[in-house]
């Protein structure tokens, strides 16, 4: 519920005036949380007759309402919802292929949302393509994407984390309005994750469970965005630019969540120091990689000096930017509310959009990501992310002989 409620407030849903609607709602949880949220009227619906016998006793207080429906027989009237959820489905996930009927169906998702609404579309996958043992079909992220096209809804926001992969999306007539708040709501998610890790090692403290979590998830967040524009632009590979050890840590994530996609390129500072990455200038990036490239400068360096108040830097001409730039000095001063403005009093609430509406990551998880294999070859194996931070903040990436 904590996490529908800040969806619903931070994209300005319409959720007081239209439905909700969750559909493959199961035993119907999401469309209880829903109306403890804010949804004036919330509709829960799955083909599976059973699954709706315990929802009064389960949730007794809940205003919402569960019906039988199949969701290619959709029969919901048009402009009629604020916020509309296939979440993790089964006939998705285990379908060979997004044919005619699914693409029917994201059609009329587009045509029932009312101005200003979303929907969230959410896909089991590891993108290989490869049936699995479960009867997932693991569908290429090129393929939802061309299937998500098809079906008319623009694409507001790309999730990965975990198992799932997840879209906001909403109809083109309210593409800019959404893609405006969108840029708005993440980059002062990961501003304020990135500031609050950077303060906690000025401090000389070992950053705390809950900074390394939203530290990871904004890497997390970063890298989704790169790897959308990547299959939207069509590019061969992706050239990373960046700086500083944040910046390594989203180049690592995309290694671990988007395998598939190749990165040609990291571009990093140095002291003349060896370094475990390929060190190029920004010429010579663009003479190894070549021109099909989607060009990403990924200065997380730049929210260092932001947070420690130095001096602005520059960036070389590139397709993506992640730098703090864009927002001015209003940001770094104060508490942001959860539309990036800063508000005196109001508590910043990390809620990164996710496929499992993830509210913790698992510490195993995290672990994982932030240390990988990534090991001086002198030292153990295994080290916990605390140590890892202390030992790799300042120093990483220069002097490293080997991964």
């Amino acid at each position: 519920m904590p996490w529908l409620k800040w969806l619903f407030d931070a994209w300005r849903l319409p959720v007081g005036s239209h439905a909700t609607l969750d559909i493959g709602c199961s035993y119907g949880w999401m469309a209880a949380a829903m109306s403890v949220a804010g949804a004036a009227t919330s509709i829960g619906t799955d083909i599976r007759r059973p699954n709706h016998d315990a929802f009064r006793s389960t949730f007794p207080a809940s205003t919402a309402v569960l019906a039988m429906a199949d969701m290619f027989k959709w029969c919901y009237a048009p402009d009629r919802f604020a916020f509309i959820s296939i979440r993790n489905n089964s006939a998705f996930c285990m379908a060979p292929q997004l044919d005619e009927k699914f693409v029917e169906l994201g059609r009329n998702v587009r045509r029932s949302l009312t101005q200003g609404g979303l929907a969230y579309l959410s896909f089991l996958t590891n993108f290989s393509g490869m049936r699995s043992d479960d009867g997932f079909t693991n569908l290429p992220l090129a393929d939802i994407i061309d299937y998500l096209h098809r079906t008319g809804l623009h694409i507001v926001k790309m999730m990965k984390l975990g198992g799932a992969t997840a879209f906001l999306l909403c109809r083109p007539e309210d593409a800019a309005h959404f893609d405006g708040l969108q840029r708005t709501i993440t980059h002062g998610q990961r501003f304020h994750a990135l500031r609050e890790y950077v303060e906690a090692r000025v401090d000389g403290a070992v950053p705390a469970p809950r900074i390394l979590r939203n530290l990871f998830l904004a890497a997390a967040d970063m890298a989704s965005e790169i790897a959308l524009r990547w299959h939207i632009c069509e590019r061969a590979t992706v050239c990373l630019f960046g700086r500083g050890i944040l910046t390594y840590y989203v180049w690592r994530i995309m290694t671990v969540l988007y395998p598939h996609i190749p990165v040609g390129g990291f571009v990093v500072e140095t002291n003349d120091e060896p370094s475990v990455l390929h060190v190029v200038t920004d010429e010579e990036a663009g003479r190894i990689w070549g021109d099909n490239v989607l060009s990403i400068y990924l200065d997380t360096k730049h929210w260092v000096d932001v947070a420690l108040g130095a001096a602005t830097s520059s960036a070389p001409p590139c397709d993506l930017m992640f730098t703090s730039g864009d927002f001015g000095p209003t940001l770094p001063s104060g508490e942001p509310s959860m539309h990036g403005v800063p508000t005196s009093g109001e508590t910043f609430t990390f809620h990164y959009c996710s496929g499992d509406h993830d509210v913790e990551v698992p510490p195993i998880i995290a672990g994982a990501y932030l240390t990988g294999l990534l090991r001086n070859l002198q030292e153990p194996c295994h080290e916990d992310a605390a140590a890892f931070e202390e030992r790799f903040f300042t120093t990483f990436p220069s002097g490293f002989e080997g991964v």
